[in-house]
């Protein structure tokens, strides 16, 4: 995943630990990558942009955004910048991502089952 991630600026390492956010599990693959970047912004791949979110930032951003309130076992990790956002659900246990402005279950678009299969989407362009 490395070469996804080649043009991106990484956070130091994260000391901050967390398990959910807004109770929703947070899944073990996703954290170990944080806990060694922490966010950044930044390319992935050939073709997509992300901004990944501080460990200590997710729960203020996905309550900015008013996740809690409209998306169900969902928290957001993450932003393309351009009016899309990108979580994960619990209970389906997959990535997905979701526009900004309409945030509702039905505008849902899932694409992986890990981390590294989102990202590898992602740069597919299907998000």
């Amino acid at each position: 995943m490395d070469e996804m991630f080649k043009e991106f600026e990484f956070n130091e390492a994260a000391d901050h630990v967390i398990r959910e956010v807004n109770g929703v599990p947070v899944p073990d693959d996703y954290l170990e990558f944080m806990r060694r970047h922490n966010g950044g912004e930044g390319n992935v791949g050939r073709n997509s942009y992300m901004q990944l979110v501080k460990l200590e930032e997710l729960e203020e951003f996905n309550n900015d955004y008013e996740i809690p309130e409209y998306l169900n076992d969902i928290f957001i990790f993450a932003t393309d910048l351009g009016g899309t956002l990108f979580g994960y659900n619990s209970v389906k246990k997959s990535y997905c991502a979701v526009d900004s402005c309409s945030i509702c279950e039905e505008d849902i678009l899932y694409a992986g089952r890990t981390f590294e299969e989102f990202v590898t989407e992602m740069d597919k362009g299907n998000l």
